[in-house]
């Protein structure tokens, strides 16, 4: 347990992008980047003992979605 508050890291920042479009009516297509920079960033850390535990923030993550409407 970190009751002190010692455990940091330093400031950073995620890019994000996406774009939409009505491709037919009723048929819309995405495409989409999350962490465009490929930031490596902890999301939480702990100390248990001498060991620090971290979870690793997702990198980057490109993709495309297509979502139908009847």
């Amino acid at each position: 347990l970190d009751e002190g508050n010692t455990l940091s890291q330093p400031a950073y920042t995620t890019f994000d992008h996406g774009l939409e479009a009505e491709v037919r009516r009723g048929v819309v297509a995405k495409v989409f980047g999350t962490n465009l920079s490929d930031e490596i960033y902890r999301t939480y850390s702990y100390r248990a003992g001498p060991a620090v535990f971290s979870n690793i923030g997702q990198g980057r993550i490109i993709g495309a979605s297509v979502r139908a409407a009847f």
